[in-house]
């Protein structure tokens, strides 16, 4: 259903309200919302700066888009990726602030947030985060030139518990864009608690059900607990994703993850070090996910092809993105995950083998297309 409605205007996200299903009120209170005073001194700063930034940027594209496009010429760039990353911050940007002024007239629809809790106003919060997705894919798609390519994204249905590897930048809309858009569910997702610094990310992530987690908490069994309460109350409808790696894949961070594991579980690191393009997964915050949602079944969710999304230089080098990404996703039923923390962790480090060497196996055959093309 949405991926029918192009609107970018406050009434076409309504529109797309009225062909969504609706959604049951959430019966408890999330469970790490900030203080009132917290939140809004944090957005007195993000929000005004993303608006200043919209306006610059978008104001002075018709200098900094020819400037970027000579720059091009002169390195030789004839895909013109400078152009198309100036082309998607000023989309981003112009994205953004829609989401902002549409989460303000909806906090006033509401009672002034009073009635947030509401299923009108969780239905309302869900079709703008859709909306907001689609805007994002698109934007990636038609500037940076990623394309996906899923082998099974009808198995991205609820209810179930979606791991998925944590590579790029554009992680948090992949999954999620799949299930919300594709599929048409209810999605809650583990976020890294420095995302509640992007505007559009804290406003709707502290008015649906996400969660914010501290990844080097000092009490982590409060963030267990946290997300055991996340997955409660989901219907056949709600789809849960976390990132079990903890952090985007970089070597010189594996290489800290398995000092740190040295220490703290030697078992752990000596299965980790194996892995050639993953983190070593953590189990906790999954077997959180299991305890909340029992009924619910796991799907693993790895990817290849948009690696190269990873920080502003090595995205600058690498755009347009030239092949579709492939997406892998695996659905296993309930009764195929074991019971028990260890019988868990052995679980999920064999599935996290098994993408590994999907990876590897992708990257591979990638790379022998290149050598051959470039032969001839």
């Amino acid at each position: 259903m949405a991926q029918k409605v192009q609107w970018l205007t406050t009434a076409g996200i309504y529109l797309l309200v009225e062909q969504s299903p609706t959604i049951a009120a959430v019966p408890y209170p999330l469970a790490n919302r900030t203080t009132p005073l917290a939140t809004l001194l944090r957005r007195l700063v993000t929000v005004p700066t993303m608006s200043i930034a919209a306006v610059i940027v978008i104001m002075t594209l018709p200098v900094t888009l020819p400037i970027a496009a000579v720059l091009d010429v002169i390195l030789r760039r004839w895909r013109f990726g400078t152009v198309r990353i100036v082309a998607f911050a000023a989309w981003y940007l112009f994205i953004g602030v829609l989401v902002q002024v549409h989460g303000a007239v909806m906090w006033v629809v509401v009672a002034f947030g009073r009635r947030s809790q509401t299923e009108r106003a969780m239905t309302m919060h869900y079709a703008t985060i859709r909306w907001w997705i689609a805007c994002m894919m698109g934007g990636l798609r038609v500037t940076l030139g990623l394309r996906i390519e899923p082998d099974h994204p009808e198995l991205l249905v609820g209810p179930s518990i979606v791991l998925a590897r944590h590579q790029s930048l554009a992680d948090v809309f992949v999954p999620t864009g799949l299930s919300i858009i594709g599929n048409g569910t209810w999605i809650r997702v583990v976020l890294a608690a420095g995302l509640v610094n992007e505007p559009s990310l804290d406003l709707f992530g502290h008015r649906t059900p996400q969660y914010f987690i501290q990844r080097n908490s000092s009490d982590p069994r409060s963030e267990v607990v946290a997300l055991t309460r996340l997955a409660q109350h989901t219907d056949e409808n709600t789809v849960l994703i976390i990132f079990p790696e903890g952090g985007l894949f970089r070597e010189d961070r594996k290489e800290s993850v398995l000092a740190s594991l040295e220490r703290r579980d030697p078992a752990q690191a000596e299965r980790g070090r194996h892995l050639r393009h993953l983190l070593p997964p953590r189990v906790a915050g999954f077997a959180g996910l299991l305890d909340g949602a029992p009924h619910a079944d796991v799907v693993i969710v790895g990817h290849v092809g948009y690696d190269e999304l990873t920080d502003p230089l090595t995205v600058w080098k690498s755009v347009p993105l030239r092949h579709p990404a492939k997406v892998s996703v695996r659905r296993f039923i309930r009764s195929e995950v074991p019971d028990g923390r260890e019988a868990r962790r052995d679980w999920l480090n064999d599935r996290w083998d098994e993408m590994d060497e999907w990876i590897n196996s992708e990257k591979t055959a990638r790379a022998e297309i290149l050598a051959d093309r470039q032969e001839r």
